[in-house]
């Protein structure tokens, strides 16, 4: 994942792309860097499996040596009733993510730069102890003869600094890979390099913002079925299901902690409620 974020990272070099006036310059992924994604989306190598069940496996890898905030999610999810087009037209479309996406705040382009790339924004929700957080990124996508991919990493934009209510992450490298397994279904593979940021995803909250992370992407592919047949999300106690949920007290602070029924392998989950 390093060797693919160099590949789209900014680069002090002749030939950059300006997106904006007074905006920092970067380069546009190029075949490369979506090739390497590709691979990278169904490689086997450096992953752990922490889910398995009913169609959707989620994998996750270790942060690097003392960056406790970074976070590195990879899941998967077959989708036997969903065309691939549909399936890539709904991740794609930024005003239809409101209807859908649960953990959603706010989102919106902030500008087109060429026929497959933009800028725009990003917030979503957090569950306790970690504050909410956004992202100011850069998507691109790509239509291939067997494949529909969109990855984005972030950017600096002047008119969306930081907010004091929000804590701005890190989209190090982060997207969706798309491929038909026949006439009317597909298997759709998201991956997440992700730096969230702030003093309440350092070390004391580590373990439980990487099970929050996990736990949101089980919930995130679960989401993305209804999204594309219904035309709206599941509910909450949709979401919970397969999902076993006990409460405790421990050190003056009530603790929820969630764990699969089955125990196939999703990391136990504290939380401070």
């Amino acid at each position: 994942l390093r060797k693919l974020r160099a590949r789209v990272a900014p680069r002090p070099e002749r030939g950059r792309l300006p997106l904006l006036p007074r905006m920092e310059p970067v380069r546009l992924p190029d075949e490369d860097a979506f090739r390497a994604f590709q691979e990278e989306c169904v490689a086997d190598l450096g992953w752990h499996c922490r889910y398995n069940r009913e169609g959707i496996a989620v994998w996750g890898q270790p942060p690097p040596q003392g960056d406790f905030t970074v976070h590195r999610v990879k899941g998967r999810i077959h989708m036997p009733d969903v065309l691939a087009q549909t399936a890539y037209d709904v991740l794609h479309d930024t005003e239809y993510r409101k209807k859908w996406d649960m953990n959603v705040i706010g989102t919106h382009e902030i500008a087109r730069l060429s026929d497959n790339a933009d800028v725009g924004y990003y917030s979503w929700k957090c569950p306790k102890p970690l504050k909410n957080r956004d992202v100011v990124a850069l998507r691109s996508w790509r239509v291939l003869d067997d494949s529909y991919i969109i990855l984005n990493f972030s950017v600096k934009h002047p008119e969306y600094p930081p907010s004091k209510d929000l804590v701005r992450a890190v989209s190090i490298l982060t997207g969706y890979l798309v491929k038909p397994t026949g006439p009317s279904s597909c298997i759709l593979t998201y991956l997440a390099q992700v730096d969230l940021k702030g003093k309440d995803a350092s070390y004391r909250y580590a373990r439980v913002a990487r099970c929050q992370s996990l736990q949101r992407t089980v919930s995130f592919l679960r989401t993305i079925p209804c999204s594309c047949i219904k035309g709206d999300g599941p509910s909450e106690r949709d979401l919970e299901v397969g999902l076993g949920r006990l409460s405790y007290t421990s050190g003056g602070h009530s603790i929820c902690t969630r764990f699969t029924i089955t125990g196939l392998g999703l990391e136990e989950q504290s939380v401070l409620a």
